[in-house]
């Protein structure tokens, strides 16, 4: 990286930082070279709510950026990263953002929405696009990511949303699997024996197939897996 881009990407960062801080958002530790996390507390016991930018070089000396936001929670990572291989969803078209799945890069969290808030995203080639670039941030935040938040504050939220196809790849909208776990480990997480159950009670049971990288021999190494971790839930699926 050139000195010129080393400054400029500093710059940014620092602005960037501030003008999250006025939201609530705290900077963590960074994840890797090119991404820089916020986080802030969520109302969900067990989760934070996670915010990651990305500041990348670009061919053309400027910077490139772009960000992901997702609904954390390290017990779920425990819980999702402890299952064994057969309860695991295929890696088999999986996107890199997709969430609760323990063979991908984000097995802590339970819900996310990628970076599709964030595109087509900006070039920084100068100083004197930042403050362009902290406006578009910020009004971004503000208009999509408090309010996409908002709408995941309590667990029964959750619950609905896992039982709600999705587009899950460019030629399927089905459940999300790794959703489907993400969420029962939480439950699971928070003691909410009886969402857990329901959900994958219905999953199970479900009418229409499964998603083309589940199935109900997969779905059903899951259950038998949680009912072994969890007393009380393995009584509700009894």
């Amino acid at each position: 990286m050139s000195v010129r881009l080393s400054r400029l990407r500093r710059a940014t960062e620092a602005r960037l930082t501030a003008a999250l801080a006025a939201y609530g958002f705290e900077r963590r530790a960074e994840m890797d070279a090119t991404g820089l996390s916020f986080s802030l507390g969520s109302e969900i016991r067990n989760t934070t709510q996670i915010l990651t930018a990305y500041i990348l070089d670009d061919e053309n000396s400027s910077v490139a950026t772009t960000a992901t936001i997702a609904l954390h929670s390290s017990g779920v990572a425990q819980i999702i990263g402890a299952l064994p291989i057969g309860a695991r969803i295929s890696p088999i078209l999986l996107p890199p953002d997709l969430l609760g799945d323990g063979e991908v890069d984000f097995p802590s969290n339970v819900d996310g929405a990628g970076d599709s808030f964030f595109q087509p995203g900006l070039y920084i080639s100068s100083e004197n696009d930042i403050d362009r670039y902290i406006e578009w941030f910020s009004r971004t935040v503000e208009s999509d990511v408090i309010p996409w938040f908002a709408a995941r504050n309590n667990i029964e939220v959750l619950v609905t949303n896992v039982m709600t196809p999705e587009r899950y790849s460019w030629f399927e909208k089905n459940i999300n699997p790794g959703k489907v776990r993400a969420t029962v480990a939480l439950c699971l997480v928070n003691e909410e024996w009886e969402l857990a159950a329901q959900i994958m009670k219905w999953y199970l049971r479900k009418p229409r197939g499964f998603n083309s990288v589940d199935s109900i021999v997969k779905a059903g190494h899951f259950d038998k897996a949680m009912r072994t971790m969890f007393a009380d839930y393995s009584a509700l699926r009894n």
